[in-house]
């Protein structure tokens, strides 16, 4: 009997320690706030160094979110997957698809190049031909910052002890908790995708909350007006043609103390003990080629509002927990290791371990369900987090390879709800390139697109000729192996005629060469 209850206790002790290990490898764990270098850094039109790559991100598919976890100040830093920049919308079929006009009869000119292997960059060149003939004068424009929030606190950094932030990955929660004398002041962040709002949550037990928040934009602002205890930005995204026009909320409710809104949309709360605070914001995109607008933004942002206000916190973020839950749970990872107890960025730093590749995987499978969900735009080359009004390769759809890779895990993970933005967003790419199929190559069928992509419907071929391109093939692949996995006919109904355009394309742009034999050309 004895030795039963020893194997039992030593059965016990080994499965505890195992869900501790797994525990933690969906854990991203932090003992300082994130480096904070946007609020006053000039660099900021480009890439500041380290906010991006220590503060904490959240998402629900279409709002995304970082949180710095400042002592000080809180510094969130909120995107709107479809808030673009430095483009056009709202043209002609043809135009909106940025296609040269008549480039198809051109072509010919290109393939002779082509055939006798005038490559470089001389007048003649095919990239120079391409880009005189080809390459598109639409600009393809950017992904755009949305807006930024700064929670002041008042509380001095020197005096804190047990600092703590976190993420955890298995339910989307992100937390920072300190101590400062014998007060300890907590803090949760989400973003939910049932109730579609980003939610922030201060506690003390102890002293009272003191804060102060404010909210900006990198872009025109209309109206920024506080009233009781909400504010709300009214503003506009600078476009060539048809500026996006946005709107966001943020709602304080607080327990015990005050709330006070200036009329310029600065909010104070005065000892308090509880302080949540809701954020929506909604720009007037809509997925529908060619005017990519008419969202009624000014009541959606109401309604999400009153809905999570009604609800209250805990439920908000009960529906949260169950639904992030429900999808990371869906795919486990299980490797034999024994858990370090490092904090994340030291067992980065430490190299590579079989721990840090458990996390790692999680965390793959965690940003997948917040920067691809319940939208038409899927996750572009920030994911959906972008600070910059010039990121990186314009935090575009490089359709080569980028958007691809984004998608692979998707079925392999299973995570197949992830998939639903990029197949829409393949349905106004077919619409769109069925234009720049016609138009810059003369096939009668099928679609074409070339090397990057926007939320607007852009196909044409990049403005510089050398990437001439035609990238239907790799996006069609994974529309079949979205197929492929599931089997599921109905689904079929909806890929089946975007990969036959797809092929419908090439079968016309099949030319002869020199030999006779028929081949896909010009082409990167």
């Amino acid at each position: 009997m004895k030795q039963i209850k020893l194997i039992l206790i030593f059965y016990v002790l080994f499965l505890t320690a195992s869900i501790c290990g797994q525990s933690k490898s969906y854990q991203m764990r932090y003992d300082a706030p994130a480096s904070d270098y946007l609020a006053d850094d000039p660099r900021r039109k480009s890439q500041a160094i380290g906010y991006i790559q220590e503060a904490l991100p959240l998402g629900n598919g279409r709002l995304g979110a970082m949180f710095s976890g400042g002592i000080d100040s809180e510094h969130l830093v909120i995107n709107e997957i479809s808030a673009w920049m430095n483009t056009v919308r709202g043209r002609d079929e043809i135009s909106q698809s940025g296609v040269r006009m008549g480039s198809h009869k051109n072509l010919e000119i290109l393939r002779e190049a082509t055939r006798n292997g005038q490559y470089g960059t001389d007048k003649n060149s095919i990239e120079s031909l391409a880009t005189r003939y080809f390459g598109s004068h639409t600009r393809l424009g950017n992904y755009a910052p949305f807006t930024e929030v700064f929670i002041s606190t008042g509380h001095d950094s020197e005096k804190v002890k047990n600092y703590q932030r976190t993420l955890d990955l298995r339910t989307g929660l992100g937390k920072v908790s300190y101590e400062i004398g014998d007060s300890k002041f907590t803090r949760e962040y989400f973003c939910s995708y049932p109730n579609d709002l980003l939610v922030v949550k201060y506690t003390s037990d102890g002293e009272p909350l003191n804060l102060k928040i404010n909210t900006s934009t990198k872009h025109k602002t209309n109206i920024k007006h506080g009233f009781i205890n909400r504010v709300t930005l009214v503003g506009e995204i600078p476009m060539i043609k048809n500026n996006i026009e946005f709107m966001q909320v943020v709602h304080i409710v607080v327990n015990k103390g005050a709330v006070v809104a200036s009329p310029e949309g600065v909010l104070s709360i005065k000892n308090a003990d509880e302080v949540t605070i809701y954020i929506s914001g909604y720009t007037d995109y809509l997925p529908k080629y060619p005017t990519f607008t008419g969202r009624d933004f000014g009541l959606d942002c109401e309604n999400t509002i009153s809905n999570a206000v009604a609800d209250g916190y805990d439920v908000v973020k009960k529906k949260h927990i169950e639904d992030v839950s429900s999808l990371i749970e869906k795919c486990q990872l299980n490797l034999d290791f024994q858990p370090s107890g490092l904090t994340t960025d030291k067992l980065v730093s430490k190299g590579e371990s079989v721990e840090l590749e458990n996390l790692y995987f999680n965390y793959a499978r965690y940003l997948q369900t917040a920067c691809s969900r319940g939208t038409a735009t899927p996750s572009n080359l920030q994911g959906i987090w972008n600070p910059y009004e010039n990121p990186m390769w314009n935090g575009d759809y490089h359709t080569d390879i980028n958007i691809a890779m984004n998608y692979w895990m998707v079925e392999t993970t299973n995570l197949p709800e992830m998939f639903t933005p990029y197949l829409e967003w393949m349905k106004i790419i077919a619409e769109s390139g069925a234009y720049t199929a016609k138009e810059a190559f003369g096939a009668k069928r099928g679609w074409s697109t070339g090397l990057n992509g926007n939320v607007f419907g852009f196909t044409a071929q990049n403005e510089h000729g050398r990437r001439m391109q035609h990238s239907g093939a790799w996006l069609a692949q994974n529309l079949y192996d979205h197929f492929s996995f599931s089997r599921d006919e109905n689904k079929l109904k909806e890929i089946y005629p975007l990969i036959k355009g797809a092929a419908e394309f090439f079968l016309e742009f099949l030319a002869p060469w020199k030999d006779g034999s028929l081949v896909v050309y010009p082409a990167w």
